[in-house]
């Protein structure tokens, strides 16, 4: 049996469990498997969120508004997978046209967290990260505009990779907020996710490991859910037996990245997809209310919000000062369940679910442009995956890379494994 008969077989057990996909090519799959190119991912199973172009297919970002969309051609990165015999098996379900953090709103229903089917798998590449957790594809392709890699990564427990923005292209890729949007690679594996890595981004150099991290304080030590808390002093306790030394680093003043998100990415989501008010009608309510928010947002409004990312870059150039990586929590919880509106915390402190919560940490570092990546740490007394992310400055992805798959081979807390399979 082919890598790809396995991954097939394993969509058939889990596709009624999770939701996963959006589409799957069974027949197409087989036949190119036979005839895969020599490359570095010969037979591999792929899967990709449906933004991304796949000739052919459609590309409807989950969303009625754009049913019949074929793509005549594939995006660059589809194409880079191709080249390196990869093997594409289907699309994955997301949060429709990727404005949401659950994968709860989408036009092929919600998906369901593998390792709890009543709870989330985070959003907006939830699909991706569903898939790769339960093994039916090793290595996915998702996006990235506020945590939506990051996010059902460490939701799912698998690795995740937001790039520097710019780093990977958008060729192909239906926009949400171009000046935030960031394709990049999942994995079931640090080591796969690096080899994935190197097939988008091209050959680089394999830099040392960080000497010094920073902890994040302030506002992202703030409305941490305790098992988090634990995940994160676990990433740091990685790090230090590795040898790098972790240092408290001030995480006051960034409150406005996370609050003027929403404005912004509404205000490109309108600018990007102009036919959407005349669509609305075709639209989930609040997907519809975000494209109603873009298109309120005075002229004013508009210049005071394209200033916030580099404000937001400048906030972390200056956290990098005296270190290499930032350390901080991915999601603030464990993988609620879709019908809670908030989750208690810890200290009396709630964050919300449905308006934003699961990406209170990561939508920061999107609007900075920096990479970031989503590390696995181990699994809560009820067994849902937990972990944190790893911040570098722009253009380090590939340090991000290094440090993960030294602490996937510390073992223990770092490494993944599928949850049990559902029963036939």
């Amino acid at each position: 049996m082919t890598r790809v008969d396995e991954s097939l077989d394993l969509i058939e057990r889990w596709q009624p469990v999770t939701n996963a996909f959006s589409q799957v090519w069974p027949k197409d799959a087989r036949e190119a498997a036979g005839r895969a190119p020599e490359g570095p991912l010969r037979g591999v199973p792929v899967v990709v969120k449906d933004l991304f172009d796949v000739a052919g297919r459609e590309t409807t970002g989950c969303s009625r508004a754009y049913d019949g969309n074929v793509a005549e051609d594939d995006a660059e990165l589809v194409g880079r997978l191709r080249v390196a015999g990869a093997v594409l098996v289907g699309k994955t379900n997301m949060h429709e046209l990727a404005m949401g953090g659950t994968n709860q709103v989408s036009a092929c229903g919600p998906t369901a967290n593998p390792w709890d089917p009543s709870r989330i798998t985070g959003g907006s590449s939830g699909g991706s990260a569903a898939a790769v957790a339960t093994r039916c594809a090793s290595m996915a392709l998702g996006t990235d505009t506020g945590g939506s890699i990051r996010n059902p990564s460490v939701l799912c427990g698998c690795w995740g990779l937001k790039p520097t923005h710019g780093r990977l292209s958008l060729d192909g890729v239906m926009p949400l907020a171009p000046s935030l949007d960031c394709p990049g690679p999942m994995a079931a594996t640090a080591a796969e996710l690096g080899r994935l890595w190197r097939v988008l981004s091209g050959p680089s150099k394999t830099p040392g490991l960080p000497r010094r991290a920073g902890l994040l304080g302030g506002f992202f030590a703030s409305h941490v859910h305790p098992e988090i808390r634990t995940a994160v002093g676990a990433v740091r306790k990685g790090l230090e037996s590795l040898g790098i030394e972790v240092v408290d680093v001030d995480g006051e003043g960034i409150e406005f990245a996370f609050e003027s998100w929403p404005d912004f990415v509404c205000m490109e989501l309108v600018e990007s997809h102009p036919e959407l008010p005349e669509r609305r009608d075709r639209l989930f309510p609040p997907t519809a209310g975000f494209v109603a928010r873009g298109t309120g947002l005075t002229d004013e409004e508009k210049a005071a919000l394209r200033k916030r990312p580099d404000r937001a870059g400048e906030w972390f150039a200056r956290r990098f000062d005296g270190v290499d990586v930032l350390l901080a929590p991915s999601a603030p919880y464990p993988a609620p369940r879709p019908n809670e509106e908030e989750v208690a915390v810890g200290n009396g402190k709630t964050v919300d679910v449905h308006l934003g919560g699961t990406s209170r940490f990561t939508r920061p570092v999107s609007m900075a442009g920096v990479p970031a990546i989503s590390i696995p740490a181990g699994r809560t007394a009820q067994g849902l995956p937990v972990g944190a992310q790893l911040i570098a400055r722009a253009g380090e992805d590939e340090l991000l890379l290094r440090t993960a798959l030294e602490l996937e081979q510390l073992g223990g807390r770092f490494l993944t494994r599928a949850p049990p399979l559902p029963e036939t």
